[in-house]
């Protein structure tokens, strides 16, 4: 159980909620009990049904009731209560890699107040402070995306009916600029061995002649590079590239940053980008024979046999955009 004190900092949000509210109401949660089932259901019906049917033209009612038991029994649902009333449910997953936000539904009398906003910047410092990131998925027609945006969340995925979105602590993306030569330099020596023969890299000079940071320099100042990086504190830990507007160049991450969605997210804005520009909707990458599966799951099949080159090994492969990949 914990206990929030609503006094927030003085942003749009906060300023609704203090239209309503008081510095003396308190937020809190409780583990649900059986007595809280129909609760829960009754929140999780009359704040997602509408939103499925119009997804799915249906409302499942029974595996819907059925799913809230299990969750409640399970002891995975928690109840959400304002100065001692409750009014509404949360269950959220929390793993080695990240936390995941399955539920936050507010009872429709208790909405606009900026419970949920509340809710969610609590479980942000969580995250913040276990360095793991939040993901969620939200369907596409429910307008709580926005707010999910206001507070950092990013899509990193989506389908036709939903839209799955990450919170990513302390970490920031941006376009590489020249004076991150030395640092991408360094991160792409530090993961060679996922392209080299051999660990101690023997046979692949020319490969390494091309990881110096003069040679990182050279490829960001051409003109047919696109280069995008993701920081923490100042430090470089992903880089992406493409080169041509079709051709992945690099897409590495430090291991223990790994997990993050940092690939996925990176490899979007180069896609996107290169869209925008005119690509059809072909990309093509020379793959380490370990990221294969990661690309596979970005839409590419292996367009060709293993080559082994300069010390190294690669699969070429290849993504053709369609509506089953966008």
């Amino acid at each position: 159980m914990f206990l929030l004190t609503l006094r927030g900092a003085l942003d749009d949000t906060t300023l609704e909620m203090e239209t309503t509210m008081t510095v003396k109401d308190y937020l809190m949660l409780r583990r649900a009990t059986a007595d809280d089932t129909e609760f829960a259901f009754r929140v999780l019906k009359e704040t997602m049904r509408e939103y499925a049917v119009a997804t799915w033209g249906t409302w499942w009612e029974e595996e819907s009731r059925r799913e809230t038991v299990e969750q409640v029994i399970s002891g995975r649902t928690e109840i959400i209560e304002l100065n001692g009333s409750a009014v509404g449910i949360q269950l959220v997953e929390r793993t080695r890699t990240h936390m995941q936000l399955v539920q936050l539904y507010i009872a429709k009398e208790f909405q606009r107040r900026g419970l949920g906003t509340q809710l969610l910047k609590r479980l942000l410092v969580e995250a913040e402070e276990s360095n793991l990131p939040i993901r969620l998925r939200v369907l596409t027609v429910n307008p709580a995306q926005r707010l999910y945006e206001r507070l950092g969340f990013v899509v990193v995925e989506k389908t036709p009916e939903r839209y799955f979105m990450e919170w990513v602590p302390n970490i920031s993306i941006r376009e590489a600029t020249r004076a991150d030569a030395g640092q991408i330099a360094s991160l792409l020596r530090s993961l060679s061995h996922t392209f080299t023969t051999y660990a101690d890299g023997r046979g692949a000079e020319a490969f390494f002649a091309r990881l110096t940071e003069s040679a990182i320099a050279a490829v960001l100042a051409s003109s047919d590079a696109v280069y995008w990086v993701a920081e923490s504190n100042s430090a470089v830990v992903a880089v992406a590239g493409l080169r041509g507007n079709e051709r992945i160049s690099h897409l590495f991450v430090e291991p223990k940053y790994q997990g993050l969605g940092l690939a996925r997210k990176l490899w979007g804005i180069l896609r996107d980008q290169a869209l925008r520009a005119g690509n059809p909707g072909v990309f093509t990458v020379n793959s380490s024979l370990v990221a294969v599966p990661v690309y596979q799951r970005f839409g590419f099949v292996v367009a060709g046999a293993k080559v082994e080159k300069d010390g190294g090994a690669y699969v070429p492969m290849r993504l053709e955009r369609t509506s089953a990949n966008q």
